[in-house]
């Protein structure tokens, strides 16, 4: 009677490992179909990132040759404002 509920045991075990082990297959693959479902996205995404970065750029560069442009480059947050605020001071220790 002792090794019948020894091989019950181990086969309970058994069954809860391959019920894990068909629940996390089933994970993995529905994760991957939707990385690969979202993968172009992503990377036009990346790609739009890069060419606007790049547009970004030449801008700036313009701006340079043709300030007419700044206030456009200000508003779209491209490009930071000027201030003539006086640069802030660190308050000096209380002399003994």
């Amino acid at each position: 009677m002792k090794s019948n509920s020894l091989i019950n045991v181990l086969l309970g075990g058994l069954i809860l490992v391959a019920v894990c082990a068909a629940y996390f297959l089933l994970s993995y693959n529905f994760a991957y179909r939707e990385l690969r479902r979202v993968q172009p996205r992503v990377a036009a995404a990346t790609n739009t990132r890069a060419v606007m970065q790049a547009l970004a750029v030449d801008l700036l560069e313009y701006s340079k040759r043709n300030h007419d442009i700044d206030p456009l480059l200000l508003n779209v947050g491209i490009k930071a404002g000027t201030t003539n605020a006086l640069p802030a001071t660190t308050p000096k220790p209380p002399s003994r």
